[in-house]
């Protein structure tokens, strides 16, 4: 009686395990790109934050720990440039 029962037991661990394996063959392996692009919109997002004028953050010394000023920042992500030349020597122009 008792081996009996622990076949069946074993069997529904097995089954489960079974499905398990599948389900996760099916996420990684099949659905991969949808994932990936998915995964892609959701992290990268462009947008800007303007701050409030007059605000003014000091730390405990008095010093200004906000600069005011715009910065142009440039980021390419390697695995989507086609064109790898080096840049010129005087890049960027003025």
């Amino acid at each position: 009686m008792f081996r009996r029962r622990l076949r069946w037991l074993l069997f529904g661990l097995a089954i489960l395990l079974g499905c398990l394996v599948v389900r996760l063959f099916y996420l990684q392996v099949i659905r991969y790109g949808t994932l990936s692009n998915e995964a892609t919109l959701e992290h990268d997002r462009k947008y800007e934050i303007r701050p409030d004028e007059g605000v003014y953050v000091y730390d405990g010394s008095s010093r200004s720990i906000v600069l005011d000023q715009e910065l142009e920042v440039v980021y390419a992500d390697p695995r989507y440039v086609t064109n790898k030349r080096p840049l010129p020597l005087n890049w960027p122009p003025s």
